[in-house]
């Protein structure tokens, strides 16, 4: 097929940063519970030790290296073990999400 009679041709746009590219960033956590709390700390250190931006992943594209500041402004928050709180209202957590559909 030739373009504008039907068909759209395909269109990829990239974009690379050269190895070794500073990025920075800010997450600010308000009004937030102990779950909730542990629940981002722990997805932020996975993110830091596994993460990968963007794709071919298997090609080693992506990888990072990232380093975590914790830096709290009002009352350190408790531990908490999310993990247990969460699978405590597991069953209700897949109604609700069942009801959605």
């Amino acid at each position: 097929m030739t373009p504008g009679r039907g068909s759209v041709p395909i269109r990829l746009d990239t974009e690379t940063l050269i190895a070794g590219t500073r990025l920075s960033g800010q997450i600010r956590l308000t009004h937030a519970t102990r779950v909730e709390y542990a629940l981002l700390a722990d997805i932020l250190e996975h993110f830091a030790t596994r993460g990968h931006l963007g794709g071919r992943t298997a090609a080693g594209h992506g990888r990072i290296q990232a380093t975590l500041t914790q830096t709290i402004t009002a009352g350190a928050p408790a531990e908490s073990d999310w993990r247990t709180i969460v699978a405590a209202g597991r069953a209700d957590a897949i109604t609700a999400l069942n009801a959605l559909t």
